[in-house]
């Protein structure tokens, strides 16, 4: 019953973003490398999120100087490159820090019914740890002081043992 409850949710919250178009911006958009992207119609993807696969079709825009393209309404609902939602990103993340990616990945099946695969758990673990590391470097850049680094060693060859 859950799993048909979230995904009447997921078909109606479907119908509800394909049905506004105005992530359509006009003809033309400026890229990020500076030149003109161009609108090359409606393009759908999948993307997965805790409510199940949602089938989005989206204003799509390519820029002809970098061969790169884009769709203003994957940034606008922070829909990242791995086709997952922010929602299925950040348990991808929580359940990835604590287990093997493959087992992540059964984990979030077997307790939230998310299909996420295990290379993407991976990709994604691994695109966030980076964000995480530039972060705490800004961080540091800003304030000019590094925190100290403790190391923890353990080592159990001395234990008293008692009868």
């Amino acid at each position: 019953m859950r799993r048909q409850a979230l995904g009447l949710a997921a078909r109606a919250l479907e119908q509800r973003l394909n049905a506004d178009t105005s992530d359509y911006a006009g003809p033309e958009l400026p890229c990020s490398c500076g030149g003109p992207a161009k609108y090359h119609g409606r393009h759908e993807k999948t993307f997965e999120s805790v409510l199940g696969p949602l089938r989005l079709g989206r204003a799509y825009y390519h820029c002809k100087p970098c061969q790169s393209g884009f769709c203003p309404r994957d940034r606008a609902l922070g829909l990242g490159l791995f086709s997952l939602t922010p929602g299925v990103l950040r348990m991808t993340a929580s359940t990835a820090t604590l287990v093997s990616f493959e087992e992540s990945s059964g984990l979030l099946h077997e307790l939230a019914g998310v299909e996420v695969s295990a290379k993407q758990a991976e990709r994604a673990a691994e695109a966030l740890g980076a964000e995480i590391a530039k972060a705490e470097k800004n961080q540091v850049d800003k304030t000019g002081e590094v925190a100290p680094t403790m190391y923890l060693g353990m080592d159990g060859t001395g234990v008293p043992m008692r009868t």
